[in-house]
């Protein structure tokens, strides 16, 4: 038995409504994870310059004073600055991919594949395991890639 054609759009406009809460949803996530990652990193500087520019200092004293035990805290210094160094360079990367992944919402071109969405729901058992269902696809016993003509004629039947 085939559904009337008032059933269909009814359907066709539910899915659609899902679909747009979702990418706000995403949108919202993407914004809040992006503001704190600008807040960490703006503190990761501060925090880089001043723990090298003592670790530069320990290490010219120990230099002019012949004292050892002041260069070696200068190094270990400088080596702890470069450690937040390139977890600011990692928070770099993720706040472009989160750009990048902003843009295609407004584009209108988004697909729920981001790192990022993930990383939220699994902190709530309840939403990841939702959001899991919906992203794994038909074949069990497969690795879990997007398949690129099922979502396009997934898309165009929504569309429809």
């Amino acid at each position: 038995m085939e559904p009337s054609q008032s059933q269909q759009i009814q359907l066709t406009q539910s899915i659609q409504q899902v679909l747009e809460n979702n990418k706000l949803e995403d949108l919202k996530t993407f914004l809040k994870r992006r503001h704190f990652l600008n807040r960490c990193n703006s503190g990761m500087v501060y925090l880089f310059h001043i723990i090298q520019s003592v670790g530069i200092l320990a290490s010219s004293y120990s230099a002019s004073s012949g004292d050892t035990r002041y260069l070696w805290a200068g190094i270990g210094l400088n080596m702890f600055a470069s450690i937040i160094q390139i977890y600011e360079k990692i928070n770099n990367d993720q706040m472009k991919k989160i750009y990048l992944d902003i843009q295609s919402i407004q584009k209108g071109t988004y697909l729920d594949e981001s790192p990022f969405v993930e990383l939220e729901a699994s902190k709530s058992p309840n939403q990841s395991n939702q959001i899991s269902q919906t992203n794994q696809p038909n074949q069990p016993n497969q690795p879990n890639q997007p398949n690129q003509p099922n979502q396009s004629n997934q898309t165009q039947e929504l569309n429809v």
